[in-house]
Parts: C-alpha cells; sequence; structure tokens
C-alpha cells in the first residue's frame, strides 16, 4: 500500500526557531468522500453478491457497530482495527455528586490494526 503524499506550505506557529516562518510540510492527498453506494456496489463486486445482499448486510453491519459500541464494546473494523465511544469528565470527590454534566467531551475511539499500522509504516508516502 502507497499513500499519496504532497508538500503543503504552512507557517509555523510552534517551533521557537521557525515561527511565524513558512515551511513545506508533508501531508496525505486526499481525494473526495466516497458515497456509500459507490462502497456497496464495490463491496458487492468484489465479493460476487448482489448489490441488494450487499446493502442489506451493510445497514445490519452499522447497525450492530453502533449498538455493541454504545453498549460498551470495542468493535472490530475488518482490516482497519476497532472502536469505542469515550469521554472525558471533570471529577468530584463525592460520589453523590456525579452527574452527566460533569462531562466534557465524547469522543470516539479508534485503534488501528496491527497490520495496517505496519503496512503504513513501512509503504512511506509516494
Amino acid at each position: 500500500m502507497a499513500l499519496k503524499v504532497k508538500a503543503v506550505e504552512r507557517l509555523l506557529k510552534f517551533d521557537k526557531e521557525s515561527a511565524g516562518k513558512y515551511r513545506y510540510v508533508m501531508k496525505p492527498e486526499m481525494y473526495s468522500s466516497l458515497s456509500q453506494a459507490k462502497v456497496i456496489k464495490e463491496a458487492a463486486l468484489r465479493s460476487g453478491v448482489s448489490q441488494g445482499v450487499m446493502k442489506a448486510c451493510w445497514d445490519a453491519a452499522g447497525e450492530v457497530i453502533k449498538a455493541w459500541a454504545t453498549e460498551g464494546h470495542s468493535v472490530a473494523l475488518p482490516g482497519l482495527g476497532s472502536m469505542r465511544f469515550g469521554l472525558r469528565s471533570k471529577s468530584v470527590e463525592d460520589v453523590n455528586k456525579v452527574k452527566t454534566g460533569l462531562i466534557t467531551s465524547r469522543r470516539i475511539i479508534f485503534t488501528p490494526d496491527t497490520d495496517l499500522k505496519d503496512e503504513l509504516k513501512n509503504g512511506g508516502g509516494q
């Protein structure tokens, strides 16, 4: 797998030595977002099942992932890794003062598969 990259000129603000200077940094070249219909069509073609069956499977997998993740499970995403929901909150000394108002942010936490991480690490950019 090769990741396409490009050089982008940026005004640096975080490094004392080069703050306020323009430098080139590498970033992945992104394409447009793929529609769900296009993904379903390609998956159906690769698996040899009809698009209707693939859409039903896609929808069912999405519902299962959403249901299990909201129940607190870490859910596998084939070939990618796993995802789970998390949150950050303020702390209190008394358990009786614990309430949802203490939540400061809700997050989606993604843990990449080690094979995917190695592929990105070894594949580099072109």
